[in-house]
Order: structure tokens, then sequence, then C-alpha cells
């Protein structure tokens, strides 16, 4: 008979621990150095399930904020999940995930995010996938047609230049505020655009306006080769804040026709800098869902941004740890939530997780079973929450 499963918080004495199965896990080589010493990193939380001696499954906690509705929103992503193959199918992360949410819960984070391999190992914990990070390709050779616009100056950005760093923090941050989902990049755990950027992103071009405000960006490396048909254009980050910027960008890398056949771009959702395309092909070559779920129905509310338009929506959750009934005030763009005696419609933990996230009408929540009773304030939900949703980070 095994011994029964021990849950707790992981300390650096436990680093060789989980870095033997990280390295089983997810195949990453042992770490040395220095960054072998600061683990767990700032801004991070690591929880284990032992049997006995033996650390059988690992989780971090990263302290995150995303933006939804204008507003930030306390985030606890979780990452570096592995489980021993002796021990996968026991159920081991139920109680893990079940004490590593509460303690995150406890620290006043509000939502909790993931990149799950498995989506359907993690539905049962609460979490329902809300979009996706993508890789696309997109044919050269069409970009090199688009007209160049008028009014927009590309200028290379200086890695050590300080005023750069801020320019394509600003333009993310204008962006990111106005999506649902986008990580703030503000924190320890949040490595924004800049001097801290991963070295292989060793270019970044800026765009101006005719008044010299910055109104994009694209960060962006050269592969291997030159041959038009198979050298590729690798573009981690093309932000944009008008269509003449996002054109002029794409435009820059349509003037590698001649030495590369293809630009590989990292992207999210709804990307509106395809807009500007003529009519090109955009191929998705590889996909990283990402999982949403509440810790804290009153608390993700209050915390979270909406549309502006006046109204007061009883509402039931049930399921996922969420179980209560509750009253949602929205006014001004501003929302406040509190327990309340409540007869209207009832989520799922995983329905609310979608409405909240602002990726399913409530219409499309009740075909698939995750929203049932009353249907006469489906429409302000809809209003109240909706908008794009899109990510850019990979933790």
């Amino acid at each position: 008979m095994p011994p029964a499963p021990e849950i707790r918080s992981l300390t650096p004495d436990d680093a060789d621990a989980v870095a033997d199965l990280d390295t089983e896990a997810f195949g990453y080589p042992a770490p040395t150095g220095p960054a072998a010493e600061q683990w767990p990193t700032v801004g991070s939380r690591a929880w284990g399930v032992l049997r006995g001696r033996d650390l059988v499954a690992a989780a971090e906690v990263r302290e995150l904020a995303s933006w939804f509705g204008g507003t930030a929103v306390p985030t606890a992503g979780i990452a570096a999940v592995a489980v021993r193959p002796e021990h996968r199918g026991t159920r081991l992360l139920v109680p893990l995930f079940r004490q590593m949410l509460a303690d995150a819960r406890a620290r006043g984070e509000v939502i909790s995010t993931l990149f799950p391999t498995a989506p359907g190992i993690y539905r049962p914990l609460g979490y329902e996938i809300v979009g996706e990070l993508a890789d696309v390709e997109v044919p050269v050779a069409s970009l090199a047609r688009i007209p160049a616009p008028e009014g927009i100056v590309l200028r290379r950005a200086d890695p050590d230049d300080e005023p750069d760093v801020v320019v394509r923090r600003a333009v993310y941050d204008r962006w990111a505020a106005a999506q649902n989902g986008p990580l703030t990049r503000q924190g320890p755990q949040q490595r924004p655009l800049g001097r801290e950027a991963p070295d292989d992103w060793d270019t970044v071009t800026l765009a101006f306006d005719t008044a010299g405000e910055p109104v994009g960006y694209a960060a962006w490396r050269r592969t291997d080769g030159y041959q038009g048909g198979t050298a590729t254009v690798t573009v981690h980050e093309f932000i944009a804040l008008t269509g003449a910027a996002a054109a002029a960008l794409w435009r820059l890398f349509g003037g590698f026709e001649s030495v590369a056949g293809t630009v590989a771009l990292r992207t999210s959702g709804g990307d509106a800098t395809r807009l500007v395309l003529p009519a090109a092909p955009w191929r998705p070559m590889r996909q990283w869902p990402y999982g949403l779920r509440l810790l804290d129905v009153v608390g993700a509310f209050r915390a979270r941004g909406a549309a502006p338009i006046d109204a007061t929506l009883p509402f039931r959750v049930i399921g996922d740890g969420l179980d209560g009934t509750y009253r949602l005030t929205a006014s001004g763009g501003t929302l406040s939530c509190e327990p309340a005696a409540a007869d209207g419609p009832a989520f799922t933990g995983r329905g609310l997780a979608l409405a909240y996230a602002g990726v399913q009408s409530c219409a499309n929540l009740r075909f698939v079973g995750l929203l049932s009773g009353p249907d006469t304030d489906d429409a302000r939900w809809d209003a109240l929450l909706g908008g794009g949703f899109a990510i850019r980070n990979y933790f």
C-alpha cells in the first residue's frame, strides 16, 4: 500500500528533485550555475506532491496580472505541472490544485490561467479554453505588394537606449489594455520587452506617425539561409495601433522577398493586423491552448472592467468549487458583485470562465450546457463582458 500523498510548498532544498522531474516531463536540461540557485524564482511559488520521501508531482504558481475590460486583474498563472509517469492517472492533481488555488485565493489572486498540454485533464479542475497562442505562416511575396502607407516612419530600436525601451512598453500597454487576456508585463514574473527580452529578439523595428507618436513595433529575427523558398523571418511580436502602422510593418517584411519565403508570426485571437494583408494565406502551424478559471467570483468581477452600461444581473454558479448565488451590478464601466439571493441564470464554473473572458455568447453557453435558467439578461451579459481576447506571452 503506497503512503498517502503529502501536499506542501517546495523550497530551494527541493530544487534538484524538481529539476529531475521537469527534465523527465518536458525534456528540459537541468539548470546549472546561478539560475539553479534562484529557485523558486521571485514571484513564483512551487508546490509538490510527495509519497514518502519521493517527489512525484510538482507545479508552480506565478504571480501575474491580466487585462480585462481595461483593468489589471490579479492572476495565478499555473506552469511546469509535472507528474511522474508511474503516478499519472491517479488524480494527484486534484489535491495539488485544491491546495495551490486556495493559497492563491488567500493571496488575492482572483483568476487562474494556464497552458494545458491536455485540456481534458484540466476541465475537471474548473479550467476552460478561452483562447490560444499560435504560430502562423504568411508568404513574404504577398507582403511585397502592400503599398507604402503615408505618414509612417520606421526606425530600428536601440536595445541599450532607455527611451526606446519605454516606447515599446507604451505601445504594448496601450494595445494590451484594449483587449481581454494579455498580461500586463509588470512584476518579477512578467518580463517586458526591453533589455530583459530574450537574446533571440535581436531586432526591433519601431513605427511612428507624422507627429512622432509611436504607433507600433515588430520584434523579429532572421533564420539561417537566404533561399527564397525555404528561409524564414521569425516575428516574435507584432503590435500596431493604426492600420498604416500595420501596413508599414508588414511591408517591411515584404522586403525579404528575394531571400526568404515566409514570415512566421506568433499571435493569438483575431489579430487585427491581418486585416491589412492583401488576402494573403494565413496558415496556422502550431497552437497552445489557454485555459482560465475564476478563483473568487466576487473578487474577479470587482477587479474586472466592463462596457459602460448600467445593469443589475442576478446569477448562480454551480460546480468547480464556486457554488453560490450572486448579484452583479454594472455602472459606468465598473462592476461590483456580492453574494445575494438570486433566481437568475445558472453558470457552471467553466461557463462563467468563458463569459468572463468575453469569448462565448450566452446563447452558445446554453447550446453546450454551460448555462441554464432564464435568458432575459443574456443580451446584457454579452454586451457587458464581450470583446476581443488575445494573449502574447507563454509562461
